[in-house]
């Protein structure tokens, strides 16, 4: 069984729009009709037309008695139509026909109508007495004029509306397809369900929501694949750091049981085991920030548990501990200590391993003959660190780096709502990071 095709959405607008237009003009056609017939049947009945011609008669007769008009003042009766009257008139006298109206008047031989009757016109006959005696008037109503165009002018505002009234139904049609196809989209994206449910009768949409539940497709496969491999790669970490971590512990442990015995070496034997020492120790390094890098961007993130603490006394602390560290070796260490009273959450352990990480670059890179600077200040209520030093350009040789600890850093800041950011050249390095500085509270 085929599927019956679908129009597109703009033929249907067109088609619709073309059927408005041909209801309209048939309601149009419709409403003039019935306006016609009533205005026939009711307003154009010989007794209200008679009714009406025997008002303006009445009214012309007291309007001639008021102002004294003569049969042939024809500009004294022209002014009587100026008071809105829809009326003609046919004023016999003699050997003259006038005829007036709101358009003026006109003065005909008595011939011309000689024999008609103009009843059959609408008008009714009626003896006017002026001021130079009784003359034979004709008066007919002209108001159903003004009313059948009225009459055509509300037919016309009627088909319109219904015209407006039908593209608004459509248009409304259109829209609640549209809107139940967003909020299909929205379901799907946040995981209430699985497919778009098809618009059927719109096939621009049933074609849209095909390609989003394809496209859901895809991503749901690719997702699924991604989990596979970063469950996979975490296995092969654990195991990693498992098979590495063992071996790498008893090697290092024989390394010490052999540096103590190095009197009994001789001096390249001694060379090769500071090597041997130092690239076992480097392993280890490279292997805690390799662990440290998966735990950190892998998708379950570490648990940050967090304290408030005196900013104060938590960097005096720690920048001490480390800054007498460089100076048992060597280093010389300028220190700023924070001036601003304030307090910061962190959780205590990430912020020790972020410092370790800052003070193992300057152990691997810093020169020792310069000093190292550390500055603590506060700005718009951040709390900002800054570790500086200068570069030894053999060290910087000597060792590779592939800033896996710095990213790691960053990652850790950005979980405690800080940031980082780092300055470096062909001289200097410089360290700096931020962490929002907290309302009063207890005090760890």
């Amino acid at each position: 069984m085929t599927e019956k095709k679908q129009l597109s959405l703009f033929t249907r607008t067109a088609l619709m729009i073309l059927g408005g237009v041909l209801m309209t003009m048939v309601l149009y056609t419709l409403f003039c009709l019935l306006g016609h017939w009533l205005i026939e049947s009711f307003y154009m009945a010989e007794d209200a037309v008679q009714a009406r011609n025997r008002a303006l008669a009445e009214n012309l007769q007291q309007y001639v008695k008021e102002h004294d008009v003569h049969s042939t003042d024809y500009e004294s009766i022209e002014a009587w139509f100026s008071d809105d009257k829809q009326a003609d008139l046919i004023l016999y006298g003699g050997d003259t026909i006038v005829e007036a109206g709101t358009w003026g008047y006109e003065e005909l031989p008595a011939s011309q109508l000689k024999g008609e009757d103009p009843a059959q016109w609408g008008y009714t006959t009626f003896p006017i007495t002026f001021a130079d005696g009784v003359c034979r008037t004709a008066v007919a109503d002209a108001s159903d004029l003004m009313l059948r165009s009225t009459s055509r002018n509300v037919s016309a505002v009627l088909s319109f509306i219904v015209f407006v009234a039908t593209l608004l139904l459509y248009t409304r049609r259109i829209s609640a397809h549209i809107r139940s196809f967003s909020r299909d989209v929205a379901a799907v994206s946040s995981g209430e369900t699985d497919h778009v449910a098809e618009q059927r009768g719109f096939s621009e949409l049933d074609s849209l929501a095909r390609d989003v539940n394809h496209m859901h497709d895809v991503i749901t496969q690719q997702t699924g694949s991604a989990k596979d491999a970063m469950k996979a790669n975490s296995e092969l970490i654990t195991a990693l750091s498992h098979d590495i971590r063992n071996p790498l512990t008893s090697l290092i442990g024989y390394l010490d049981l052999l540096s103590m015995e190095s009197e009994s070496l001789t001096e390249p034997q001694r060379q090769y085991l500071a090597a041997s020492a130092e690239k076992a120790d480097r392993i280890r390094v490279m292997t805690d920030e390799m662990f440290r890098y998966f735990l950190i961007f892998s998708d379950e993130k570490p648990h940050v548990q967090t304290e408030r603490f005196d900013a104060q006394i938590l960097l005096e602390q720690m920048l001490g501990e480390y800054a007498i560290e460089l100076e048992s070796q060597g280093y010389t260490v300028i220190s700023k200590a924070l001036e601003t009273p304030c307090s910061i959450d962190a959780d205590i352990q990430m912020l020790h391993r972020v410092l370790e990480n800052f003070f193992s670059n300057i152990h691997k890179y810093a020169d020792a003959e310069k000093p190292v600077f550390m500055t603590a200040y506060v700005r718009e209520r951040m709390l900002h660190v800054r570790i500086m030093n200068y570069v030894d350009e053999k060290k910087r040789n000597s060792v590779e780096s592939n800033r896996v600890g710095l990213r790691t850093c960053a990652a850790m800041l950005e979980l405690l709502n800080g940031t980082m950011r780092i300055e470096s050249d062909e001289e200097t390095f410089a360290v700096e990071f931020t962490l929002p500085i907290t309302e009063k509270g207890e005090i760890q």
